[in-house]
């Protein structure tokens, strides 16, 4: 089983690293039809073997201000992300850190104090991504449920491709159409829609997730 789903990260990978540095597909999102699909799992996966295998500078930027994890997962600055950029004197790459396999990481950073508006994370990543985009060849967002979140929807739509992980038995045609729909311009255009099949668990025990839910 855990054979299968390597191959299938392995695609993945294979398949983002024909996107040319500087292409509009540089920046992916990944993301799900419903929680708990092991994207991050996916997403972690698929930079590391881009930049192992296919020796290509990777960034990952956490989208997720619903469920942020990956500072606390990856043993990573807390106070070091990108609400940070919030301040305009905040420089992007200032807040950048490296993970245990030497993948670069943005992770969400600390969050807005209780009553404060909450940070309009698409203007937050279109910054981001101006400031970094020239020093990576693929960068990989983290992202919540689009079906679940308007702000990481919006952000969807500035990306070349958009990566759906789901579980079999879990996700339904229908919602793949429904998010296929939703990522439409208005123009007609949409970002380029790819499936994954997620057969393995995740790489954070049930427990762990609960814990950092809270």
């Amino acid at each position: 089983m855990r054979q299968r789903w390597d191959d299938d990260v392995r695609r993945v990978a294979a398949l983002l690293s024909r996107d040319q540095p500087g292409a509009a597909s540089q920046i992916v999102l990944f993301t799900a039809c419903a929680r708990r699909a092991g994207t991050t799992t996916v997403i972690w996966k698929a930079a590391e073997i881009l930049q192992a295998v296919y020796a290509r500078k990777v960034l990952i930027i956490e989208l997720n201000t619903r469920r942020p994890r990956l500072a606390r997962l990856l043993g990573l600055a807390p106070k070091r992300g990108l609400l940070r950029l919030t301040d305009e004197r905040t420089c992007a790459a200032d807040q950048l850190q490296l993970g245990p396999s030497g993948v670069t990481i943005l992770a969400l950073g600390p969050g807005a104090e209780p009553g404060q508006i909450r940070p309009d994370v698409r203007r937050l990543l279109e910054r981001a991504v101006a400031e970094l985009a020239p020093n990576f060849d693929l960068i990989l967002v983290d992202a919540p449920p689009l079906t679940e979140d308007a702000d990481a929807l919006a952000s969807a739509r500035m990306a070349g491709k958009v990566i759906v992980v789901f579980r079999a038995g879990r996700t339904s045609a229908q919602s793949l159409s429904r998010l296929s729909s939703e990522l439409a311009q208005t123009d007609g255009t949409s970002p380029e829609l790819v499936i994954v099949l997620n057969r393995f668990r995740p790489i954070i025990p049930r427990w762990i997730d609960k814990w950092l839910s809270q």
